[in-house]
């Protein structure tokens, strides 16, 4: 379950009332639990955690005795868990809300005062987020000077089943103003600037990312969209287009006249318009079957034709690829190397 954002593990005795948490001492982390083979019969469970700041470790817990038993953990050379602090706090938004946020950085090379990077993550859709898991990659950026943060948006599960409905459907716009928020209270109280704000999203949160950036352009520096879905009006219109239909409990149904209406006010490439947009890098693969490149191809080319400013609008699609990327761990490495190049090159 998750409370305020955080992951726990909540342990019932059937045969008792009470109910009790497994706990942990990091602030932001993502675990998950498996049973044994004789799962009717066992007395103890297995226990995945990893962090931003903590590689993945596994322990045994015993469910009589409550107590974890540290098994293995991964080994990552010259890495320093006491160089990196993480925040967990809530962001109020524009109708009230709060909103949990997290937020990572290297002590060593990062300070709150406005004149340093930050990447924005966000994604909180179909009652979804991305897990506070350790990434060699990111922690790179972070020793490069960058903060990182986290954003549950309304649209995921971060506080319960009425949190993921707050962002759908007649709701959807929530989702953008959460982020949108959270990314100017993180300039207002100088854990980044405008010149400095980054965001990045996959899939359904580049949605999001499109979206970001016609609400405000003037906001950030320079976005990343990964695989995005962004043509929504043409694909929701067309039911023959595989697991279309089934969006409709999460986007809206396009033939009742309001919500079609309604996924008009967001759609990203329908609500590009004439702006100064930032730095932009959009990502699609050729045999993506859950979202086209050309979604890609053509929000990049809109913006182009609507960009009056003199930041960069790139396209990158790999022609080996699906809507997950390429299995290859070295040609994984080459893209989040390029990424975080883009990054850097327009916040320098």
């Amino acid at each position: 379950q998750k409370i305020k954002g955080i992951t726990e593990i909540n342990i019932h005795d059937l045969g008792d009332p009470h109910s009790h948490n497994i706990r942990f001492s990091q602030k932001a982390y993502y675990t998950f639990f498996s049973l044994p083979d004789d799962a009717v019969n066992c007395d103890s469970i297995r226990i995945y955690l990893s962090s931003y700041v903590i590689p993945a470790i596994d322990y045994s817990y015993n469910l009589t005795s409550k107590k974890k038993t540290f098994i293995r953990q991964e080994q990552v050379k010259n890495f320093a868990p006491g160089n990196y602090k993480t925040i967990v706090s809530q962001v109020k938004s524009r109708d009230g809300e709060w909103v949990p946020i997290n937020i990572v950085y290297n002590k060593n090379t990062y300070r709150a005062d406005g004149a340093h990077p930050l990447l924005l993550e966000t994604y909180s859709w179909y009652g979804s987020d991305v897990e506070p898991f350790f990434n060699n990659s990111l922690i790179s950026l972070l020793d490069r000077g960058f903060a990182y943060a986290y954003v549950y948006a309304r649209g995921g599960l971060a506080k319960g089943s009425g949190w993921w409905k707050a962002g759908r459907r007649l709701k959807r716009n929530n989702t953008f103003f959460d982020v949108v928020d959270v990314a100017q209270w993180l300039v207002d109280k100088k854990y980044t600037s405008k010149e400095k704000l980054t965001a990045t999203g996959a899939s359904a949160g580049g949605t999001n990312i499109g979206a970001m950036v016609n609400l405000r352009p003037d906001l950030f520096k320079a976005v990343i969209a990964d695989v995005p879905w962004l043509d929504v009006i043409t694909d929701m219109k067309d039911p023959s287009i595989p697991l279309v239909t089934s969006e409709y409990e999460e986007e809206g149904d396009p033939n009742i006249e309001s919500e079609y209406n309604y996924m008009l006010t967001w759609s990203p490439y329908d609500n590009i318009k004439k702006a100064n947009y930032p730095a932009i890098l959009a990502t699609c693969g050729w045999f993506d079957t859950n979202v086209p490149f050309y979604h890609a191809a053509k929000w990049v080319a809109k913006v182009r034709d609507n960009n009056e400013a003199n930041s960069p609008t790139l396209l990158i699609c790999n022609t080996a690829a699906g809507h997950f990327g390429t299995t290859d761990r070295i040609e994984q490495l080459k893209i989040a190397a390029t990424k975080y190049a883009f990054l850097i090159e327009q916040v320098k």
